[in-house]
């Protein structure tokens, strides 16, 4: 089986495109990566990155059909990371549609925690199924004979977070991207590639107004170890500016400071790496 991996526009500024086409720095969703490398290895992947497609001056539906043609995918996968995405993924649910009528179409991202299978009757007809957000039905999702059926009612909330793996692998979708090649081709459009690493998923809190909510997240922790690989992968990779995102500051003390001590010893090898960390902590 062949899938498309759709990945929208990261900034909610569908109706005004110069806006968007004139930032430099591009986020490398974490998304793509992490359904590339949980779809299975007998399947083929592709991706379609709509940040590219935008500076390319390329537009939803075009880029969508150039890829469905060429590619020729038999299911596609969009990522859904926010409401405020809600108008960018109706059209590129539209685009699939128009160019294929009865091509699978799955809903995965951030927000379906949240929402569950509310897509399922907003765009009926469009989307054959929701998974949780990161993607580990994805593998029953593709297993021969598969109805795919609608999702649980209970969402999931990413309970599993991807730790033991090797960067080359997570970043390659198992040796089917080629990375470098993209890593490139963002540079050659004019636009800083910005890696974006995960230190911990969730939260240990139960606040009602978070969608973080400890009920629906939990607290996942990556291992140092991992978080260390991946960043000096990057930076090999030629992606040198890296995004860290602890929403809570939520590793122990001790882990974080040999993660920072650790850090600085990478900037010594790569002078040129800037680093910021996305916190809610003081």
């Amino acid at each position: 089986m062949k899938v498309l991996y759709i990945q929208p526009f990261d900034r909610p500024w569908f109706d005004e495109p110069e806006k968007s086409a004139g930032r430099k720095k591009m986020y490398l969703s974490r998304a793509q990566f992490e359904v590339g490398l949980q779809i299975p290895e007998e399947h083929d992947v592709a991706y379609l990155d709509l940040n590219l497609s935008l500076k390319q001056g390329i537009g939803v539906e075009q880029g969508v059909k150039n890829i469905m043609s060429s590619f020729q995918p038999d299911a596609v996968f969009i990522s859904f990371p926010s409401f405020t995405h809600g108008d960018q993924i109706f059209s590129i649910l539209t685009a699939v549609r128009e160019i294929s009528p009865e091509l699978k179409t799955v809903l995965g991202g951030s927000v379906i925690p949240l929402i569950q299978n509310a897509p399922l009757r907003w765009w009926e007809k469009k989307v054959s199924c929701v998974y949780d957000g990161y993607g580990k039905e994805i593998p029953e999702l593709l297993a021969p004979g598969n109805n795919w059926p609608n999702p649980t009612e209970n969402g999931g909330g990413g309970k599993i977070i991807i730790d033991d793996y090797s960067p080359e692998d997570f970043y390659s979708a198992g040796g089917r991207f080629d990375f470098k090649k993209y890593v490139s081709t963002c540079k050659t459009l004019g636009m800083s590639p910005m890696g974006i690493v995960e230190m911990t998923r969730g939260c240990p809190f139960t606040c009602d107004f978070c969608s973080l909510n400890s009920k629906r997240m939990l607290l996942q922790v990556r291992t140092v170890t991992t978080v260390l690989r991946e960043i000096r992968f990057l930076l090999e990779s030629g992606v040198n500016y890296i995004h860290i995102i602890d929403p809570t500051f939520g590793l122990p003390p001790k882990e974080s400071d040999l993660l920072l001590r650790a850090m600085a010893e990478i900037y010594e090898s790569f002078p040129q790496a800037k680093f910021e960390v996305l916190t809610r902590s003081e």
